[in-house]
């Protein structure tokens, strides 16, 4: 021993007298050394009782008077006692704690300092398995654990002894041979607490789970994961059961899970149970020390079907009242295979919650819920708000931030993505959904999601009542988009709401091929088309906004897009007009008019009508008179009496007098009987896409020239041109 350490036992004692505030040390010699604690006089006084104690009550009580105390050994060791107050008439009242008579250590116990007995603190013990190995000498024995994994100083703590059993939960419960070790918790439980290291090496992956487990088995309550010296490695998925809640110190709590397949739940945190997610396959590998090669789909597990909803079928819940926050997770794959994990996946499970996450390598952070049978579970009132996608699964993307299926009352808020998806990657959206109800999507910021293969910042699919707000997408095919392909999700009285959507550097704002839709407050920049009509699927929906560019696709025109469609600035509307006001003839070449419907012509005389096209319409795509031909029309000598109708564009503006214009549409009616005949004419566009003409084409001629051209040739007389309908958008 070095000259500058003095063993206690060979230190001077002292001659002057002692205090009951003085300050005493207390040394125990075990394999690991010497620990040292400090007490006061007055402390040892008040938990040493050397001066009497009674063999039995009946003793006591006779050598004490009504109000007094007394002590009474508990057995032939005279190591502890218990304490008695004297009521009386031969009466007494133990002292207790929590139901249990209270024991206290005496002299002689204090005599045998150096056995497993002591008092408080004086025994520290170096590991959890070393815990579980030390027998509980007596009920209330105090012990510190050093550290959970020898010599890593992570996860100790005070434990009590208790005589009895109580299940191991591997933190802090420690079970031997009728006893157990229960652990002091002020706080929150930690990870730390049930073994994990937070090394980068070591798996802390049942750790993990252990401690969720502990939690739900007390009711629930609250799992911290400390911001690790390196980052927590995970290698199998990590379950919740109920009420429990997860978090960590934010960004700098790095949780690294490797290869999140698909024979694993693909989950790094699941909440709840699933054919996929089996739970009970994953706690009994666990168990067992298989993980390495446990594979935990279960085909015996009964999922809800589609739309059968763990809203109106709380059977099928699996798991509640959870909350997972204020973690960095990340997904990191080696071998062939490099995609599939989901971060957190809620199958089965209510009233659930994600915030304040980071999610970095993940096929999707967020999943509630799913839709491809048999792996159709269900979630409701769960939530996901403030996830950042550092980086999407540069292999292959599903939602980067994530998807919901088959679920209801659900909401993303507060999401965004920092690096795009690689481009030309399958799949690759924002977040999506399929077959849900009453959700919100809010609050979506993405400048540059990554032109995938299908590049949707947000997908809406076969969902009914709800609202897509303040959504900003950038360098994506769509910003926005909504399709339908079960006739079961269209209800006329569960509208969708999409309103303040932007997109950047895109090629369609929005992409329609859905049904009861209120677009709304939809801008962009370097965009394609702000408005794009995908397929036929796309009606009754409401635009409410001007278009500034629509693009249109499939085989369906764009006339019966607009038809079908309440889009505004193109309102299918009529304009009505009189043939006298048409007139270029002077009046001397009709035998009869009035100020109304109708002129008539005279034998042999040709009538021209000429008007432009009303700037109210945008395009025009029908115009139809009502005429009569009148005997004798079918044998005029210079052939049958013939109305004919044209929309035609002025070709150039260059003072060409022999310019021809073109014709966009036109038609003719002649008449097919010497008796007088009422007939009409029409004239449309509809018959080649886009099933309209535009006032502003400029494909054959000059913007916003457009005429109507209507002439009567080979009359008789008393031939009718009668009142002029054009039909077009405004």
């Amino acid at each position: 021993m070095s000259e500058d350490i003095i063993k206690i036992s060979a230190l001077p004692r002292t001659t002057d007298p002692i205090n009951a505030a003085d300050l005493l040390v207390l040394s125990k010699k075990d394999a690991a050394g010497y620990d040292s604690y400090g007490i006061t006089v007055d402390d040892l006084q008040a938990v040493v009782y050397k001066d009497v104690a009674y063999a039995t009550t009946a003793a006591g009580l006779a050598a004490t008077l009504v109000n007094q105390i007394f002590y009474v050994y508990t057995d032939a060791t005279q190591n502890f006692v218990n304490k008695y107050l004297n009521k009386g008439n031969g009466s007494f009242t133990p002292f207790t704690y929590n139901g249990v008579i209270r024991k206290y250590p005496t002299a002689k116990c204090f005599e045998a300092i150096d056995s497993v007995y002591g008092f408080g603190l004086s025994k520290l013990v170096d590991s959890y398995t070393a815990l579980k190995a030390l027998p509980v000498q007596f009920e209330g024995q105090r012990v510190r654990l050093a550290s959970y994994a020898s010599g890593t100083g992570l996860g100790g703590g005070e434990f009590i002894g208790h005589i009895g059993t109580k299940a191991d939960d591997g933190g802090t419960v420690a079970s031997g041979t009728n006893y157990y070790w229960q652990r002091v918790v002020a706080g929150p439980l930690t990870v730390q607490m049930f073994g994990a290291i937070g090394d980068g090496v070591n798996d802390d992956s049942y750790p993990f789970q252990k401690a969720l487990m502990a939690a739900n088995a007390k009711g629930g309550g609250a799992v911290y994961a400390c911001t690790p010296s390196v980052n927590y490695r995970l290698t199998f998925p990590v379950f919740f059961f109920y009420n429990t809640e997860l978090y960590g110190d934010g960004q700098m709590t790095k949780i690294i899970y490797e290869n999140p397949f698909y024979n694993k739940g693909r989950g790094g945190f699941i909440m709840g149970s699933s054919v996929e997610c089996g739970r009970d396959l994953a706690i009994a590998a666990y168990a067992a020390g298989t993980t390495a090669t446990a594979a935990i789909r279960n085909d015996a597990f009964v999922n809800p079907t589609i739309q059968q909803y763990i809203r109106d079928n709380p059977s099928f819940v699996q798991s509640a009242g959870n909350s997972i926050h204020d973690l960095n997770l990340v997904a990191t794959y080696q071998g062939a295979a490099l995609n599939g994990g989901y971060a957190v996946n809620m199958c089965n499970a209510v009233n659930c919650n994600a915030y304040n996450l980071w999610g970095d390598g993940w096929t999707e952070i967020i999943n509630f819920g799913s839709d491809t049978a048999p792996e159709t579970p269900s979630t409701h009132n769960c939530h996901a708000w403030n996830i950042t996608c550092v980086s999407p699964n540069q292999n292959k993307t599903f939602y980067s931030i994530g998807f919901a299926a088959n679920s209801t009352g659900f909401s993303f808020k507060d999401c965004k993505q920092i690096a795009p998806l690689l481009a030309g990657t399958l799949n690759g959206s924002g977040i999506a959904t399929n077959v849900c109800e009453d959700f919100t999507i809010e609050d979506i910021y993405i400048p540059n999601l990554g032109l995938s293969v299908t590049s949707e910042g947000i997908l809406v699919n076969n969902s009914v009542n709800y609202l897509v707000n303040n959504v900003r997408i950038g360098n994506c095919i769509t910003a926005v988009a909504t399709y339908y392909t079960l006739s079961a999700m269209i209800d006329p009285l569960k509208w969708g709401h999409i309103t303040n959507v932007h997109g950047s550097n895109c090629t369609n704002v929005l992409a329609i091929r859905g049904k009861y839709v209120v677009f709304s407050n939809y801008t962009g920049d370097n965009y394609t088309y702000d408005v794009y009509f995908g397929t036929s699927n796309a009606s009754n929906n409401v635009i409410a906004n001007e278009p500034r560019a629509m693009g249109f696709g499939g085989s369906t025109f764009p006339s019966t897009y607009l038809s079908n469609n309440d889009v505004k600035g193109w309102k299918y509307d009529y304009v009505y007009l009189r043939p006298l006001d048409l007139l270029v003839n002077d009046k001397v070449d009709l035998t009869s008019y009035d100020a109304n419907k109708t002129i008539s012509t005279k034998a042999d005389i040709n009538l021209m009508l000429h008007t432009m096209i009303p700037t109210v319409f945008k395009a025009i795509s029908d115009v139809r008179c009502w005429l009569t031909f009148f005997n004798g029309s079918l044998s005029h000598v210079g052939g049958a009496s013939t109305a004919t109708v044209s929309v035609r564009r002025m070709v150039a503006y260059d003072g060409n007098i022999g310019e021809t214009p073109y014709v966009e549409f036109t038609n003719s009616r002649s008449s097919i009987s010497d008796t007088t005949t009422d007939t009409s004419l029409v004239a449309q566009s509809t018959g080649t896409t886009p099933g309209y003409t535009l006032a502003a084409d400029t494909t054959h001629g000059l913007a916003n020239s457009l005429d109507l051209l209507i002439t009567m040739n080979n009359n008789v007389a008393k031939n009718y041109m009668k009142e002029i309908r054009l039909g077009g958008y405004k």
